[in-house]
C-alpha cells in the first residue's frame, strides 16, 4: 500500500518534488510520474456528510444532477443553485459509509452547510461538516490503492474517488485529521492539483464567485453535471430555460496570462474598448504563466482581451480538452 495514515505522527520522511517543475511540459503521457499533494488547507477541499434515510430524495431536490444514479462505485459532479439559478457551489458526490459526501472548496463549505440545512425541515436527513483529511493524487498516484482503476475505491484508511472530467486526478478522503505519508511517489504543491483541474476545464466555485454563474455558463452540462430528465430542484426553471433557448451566450473557456498577472476568481475581463467581456472562475500560476478559466460572452472571443484590474495584462485563449457546441 502506497499510503498510510498515522494520527500520532509528528514528522515524516517525504520525497518532495519542487513545484511547479514536477514535469517538463514537453513530456508525453507515458512519461508522467505519479504524485500526491495535501488538500486540507484554506485553498483546499472540505466535505459535507449527508446521512439519513431520506438523503437521496433530499439531495435530488437540491442538486442539478440525478443523485438516484449515484452508487458506491461511481461519482459525479453536481451544482447547488440559488432560487435564481446561480451556482452556490459545485461539488463532487461520493456514496460511502452509509452517507453521501459532498466534496467542495473549503472557502464555501460553511455557507453551503448553513443554507442547505434550512431545507431539511422534517426529512430524515443529517448534514454535518465532516472532519476529514483530503489528499490529491495524480497520474497513477492511486494505482496501488486502486488497482482496478475504479471511479471509487475504499481501503482501510478512507475512500478514493476519481475527479469527474479528469480521471488522471483523484481525491483521497480519510476520516479524521491525520498526517498522510507516501514514501514512493513525489509530493506536489496543492497548486499543481488545481492547475491540472483548470487545464482539464473543471470549474470550482469559490467564495468570490458564489451566485455569479448559471450552471451551463461554467460548462457543467458538458461535464455531465446536470440532469435534464429528473424532477424539480432549486434553480431548475432557470437552468431549463437557459438550455431550451438553444443559444447559450456565455460559456467558460481556458486562457493564459503573464505569470504576474493579477488574475484571481471574480476578476473581470474587458475588451479593447474597456467594455465587460467576462469574469474569471479560477486561476493558478505555475511560475511561468497564469492558467485561468473564465466565463466569457461568446461574441467577445475574437478580439483583444484584458484584465479589468490592470489592463496592461492581456489574456490569450487556449484549447479545452472538450468541445463547446458550435451552436453556442
Amino acid at each position: 500500500m502506497y499510503f498510510f495514515a498515522d494520527r500520532h505522527r509528528l514528522s515524516a520522511k517525504k520525497y518532495t518534488v519542487p513545484y511547479p517543475s514536477i514535469y517538463n511540459r514537453d513530456m508525453s503521457e507515458n512519461e508522467l510520474q505519479p504524485w500526491y499533494c495535501q488538500l486540507s488547507n484554506e485553498d483546499g477541499l472540505a466535505a459535507l456528510c449527508v446521512s439519513g434515510a431520506d438523503r437521496v430524495n433530499f439531495l435530488n431536490g437540491q442538486l442539478t444532477n440525478d443523485v438516484s444514479l449515484l452508487t458506491p462505485e461511481s461519482t459525479m459532479l453536481a451544482g447547488w443553485c440559488s432560487n435564481k439559478g446561480r451556482l452556490q457551489t459545485i461539488c463532487q458526490l461520493i456514496d460511502w459509509a452509509d452517507a453521501i459526501w459532498l466534496v467542495m472548496p473549503a472557502s464555501v463549505i460553511e455557507s453551503v452547510r448553513k443554507k442547505l440545512s434550512m431545507y431539511v425541515l422534517r426529512a430524515d436527513v443529517q448534514i454535518e461538516l465532516a472532519e476529514v483529511t483530503m489528499i490529491g493524487l495524480g497520474d497513477g498516484g492511486d494505482e496501488d490503492a486502486n488497482p482496478d482503476d475504479k471511479e471509487v475505491h475504499s481501503d482501510e484508511n478512507g475512500v478514493i474517488a476519481k475527479v469527474p472530467g479528469d480521471p488522471s486526478r483523484s481525491i483521497y478522503m480519510i476520516p479524521g485529521l491525520v498526517d498522510v505519508v507516501n514514501e514512493d511517489i513525489g509530493e506536489a504543491d496543492s497548486g499543481y492539483f488545481w492547475l491540472r483541474g483548470i487545464e482539464a476545464g473543471v470549474p470550482r466555485i469559490m467564495a468570490e464567485t458564489q451566485e455569479e454563474f448559471v450552471a451551463q455558463q461554467v460548462n457543467l452540462d458538458l461535464l455531465n453535471g446536470i440532469s435534464f430528465q429528473k424532477g424539480c430542484y432549486i434553480g431548475q426553471e432557470i437552468i431549463a430555460r437557459t438550455q431550451n433557448l438553444g443559444t447559450i451566450k456565455r460559456r467558460m473557456y481556458l486562457f493564459k496570462a503573464a505569470a504576474d498577472a493579477p488574475a484571481v476568481p471574480g476578476t473581470r475581463i474587458i475588451d479593447a474598448d474597456g467594455k465587460p467581456a467576462g469574469q474569471i472562475v479560477d486561476a493558478v500560476s505555475d511560475g511561468e504563466a497564469v492558467s485561468l478559466l473564465a466565463v466569457m460572452s461568446t461574441g467577445k472571443l475574437g478580439g483583444e482581451l484584458k484584465l479589468e484590474q490592470d489592463d496592461n495584462f492581456t489574456v490569450s485563449r487556449s484549447d479545452l480538452p472538450y468541445a463547446i457546441p458550435e451552436s453556442d
